[in-house]
């Protein structure tokens, strides 16, 4: 292994020998957040790796969750694509269906139905390009000219993601509160981006949008974007991985 990946790798049977650890955190963020602690590193939203160029994955024993990859937001020229997102694909919010929210998973094998809606999205071999989708059940083509570049998606594939571990979690709850025990890493690098498109290509790395709005009273209604996340199952990492 590299040397990076033997430092890891060493650091983290420290951290496994400590056994049972409170969560420094309340919430489902808790368990990655107490380890990036245990590693000291500090919170960031930097579009780099976690530590020493490794990309770190905390996964909860038996958890279906899907692993984030990256947030890309689409760099199509135009206008606003959360705006556009929100009026031609939106659907009302439970709470307070007045106003639209757009949370919703996507792929290229099928297509998603919302209301009379059906959107996914699909790669554009001759643009070089994923593209967003949409039609109506009767029909209709939205023009939405939303889409990744290429590019762009290299870029943040190959800045963020030549290096993964992955680190495997139990948890348990005492007195209310949350206790992690890392039990396991695995290191892996990155295929390369063609296999990256491949597999968005197979409907196998799909993508979220996650389009809300605020629900306290001085901003009830005010439409924000938690990032555009590529996303991958568990089982199907050594697709876009090879183990170390």
């Amino acid at each position: 292994m590299e040397k990076n990946f033997n430092s890891s790798y060493f650091r983290f049977l420290r951290i496994k020998q400590l056994g049972w650890i409170k969560s420094m955190r309340k919430g489902p963020t808790g368990v990655g957040y107490t380890f990036e602690e245990l590693l000291n590193k500090k919170e960031d939203h930097l579009p780099l790796p976690d530590y020493k160029g490794i990309e770190i994955k905390t996964m909860k024993c038996f958890s279906k969750h899907k692993i984030h990859l990256f947030n890309a937001t689409p760099d199509n020229k135009g206008e606003d694509t959360i705006k556009t997102l929100v009026n031609k694909l939106g659907y009302p919010d439970r709470t307070n269906p007045e106003f639209k929210v757009f949370n919703v998973s996507l792929n290229a094998k099928e297509y998603t139905k919302i209301g009379y809606k059906m959107i996914k999205i699909a790669v554009n071999h001759e643009k070089e390009k994923i593209e967003l989708k949409a039609y109506s059940t009767y029909g209709k083509n939205f023009d939405l000219n939303i889409s990744w570049s290429f590019k762009m998606l290299e870029k943040c594939l190959k800045q963020k993601l030549e290096k993964l571990a992955i680190v495997k979690v139990w948890s348990k709850e005492i007195n209310n509160e949350d206790y992690f025990y890392y039990s396991s890493i695995s290191f892996y690098k990155l295929r390369d981006f063609q296999t990256f498109i491949k597999l968005i290509e197979e409907g196998i790395i799909e993508v979220q949008f996650k389009i809300g709005i605020h629900r306290e009273e001085q901003n009830l209604g005010k439409t924000y974007d938690r990032g555009t996340d590529f996303s991958i199952k568990e089982e199907n990492i050594p697709l876009l991985f090879e183990k170390i």
